[in-house]
């Protein structure tokens, strides 16, 4: 449908209006615009389509052509709109929907059980903690990555405190403070040799071989060299 003018638009739908208009889509034209107008009736007889269209400033033009409408009833005009029993048909519509569903549902839980309980095995071995590595654990592999490579500041610093540790653990003479087990440390005849070749090796400079010296504490230790 063509109209001539400005386009128009569709007045919303209210409850009680006897049509319902849309406008699905709009078209310029030479001549105007034209209009794929919808619309849905909610009663029989004629109706205006331009009772439902406006312009841009909500107002309903005066040029428009005749837009009418018929619509006619579903049902014819005697009809009393009884509704009457059919008659039984052979097929069975009954079905054992929810029992079905029940068994359905049981099923699917008993299927939950072994899921979960091999659920729990895998948790549990997952968080099965593995214990730390002990100080001699530590300053072994810190010596045996000595043989091979150099160490980094951080290693060095955490070698020459394990090294105390470890003393400090295997002679007993563990002081209130730091400087006290060092020096008790120095005065053990293993101990102090052992310190004295850490801190000649990480602080003096005195050693030519770093692997050599690696090699020598693993030796004093009791270790196997890696």
């Amino acid at each position: 449908m063509t109209i001539s003018g400005e386009p128009l638009f569709a007045v919303p739908y209210t409850h009680g209006d006897p049509l319902a208009v849309r406008i699905e889509s709009l078209e310029a034209v030479d001549r105007g615009n034209r209009y794929d107008i919808r619309y849905m009736a909610y009663g029989p007889g004629e109706h205006d389509l331009g009772m439902y269209v406006i312009d841009e400033n909500g107002q309903r033009p005066d040029n428009l052509p005749e837009l009418t409408v018929t619509v006619d009833a579903l049902l014819e005009e005697d009809a009393s709109g009884e509704l009457f029993d059919s008659a039984a048909t052979s097929i069975d519509l009954r079905s054992n929907y929810q029992l079905m569903m029940g068994l359905l549902w049981v099923l699917w839980l008993l299927l939950l059980v072994p899921l979960f309980l091999f659920g729990r095995k895998t948790r549990a071995r997952e968080t099965k903690l593995v214990p730390a590595p002990t100080v001699p654990e530590r300053l072994r592999d810190l010596l045996q990555t000595a043989e091979t490579q150099l160490l980094s500041v951080e290693q060095q610093a955490d070698l020459e405190q394990l090294l105390i540790s470890y003393w400090t653990n295997e002679i007993g003479n563990r002081q209130d403070r730091l400087v006290h087990s060092i020096d008790a440390l120095r005065d053990h005849p293993v101990a102090g040799e052992h310190i004295k070749m850490v801190e000649e090796w990480l602080h003096a400079r005195r050693t030519t071989d770093d692997r050599q010296t690696a090699s020598m504490l693993l030796e004093g230790l009791g270790w196997s060299r890696s």
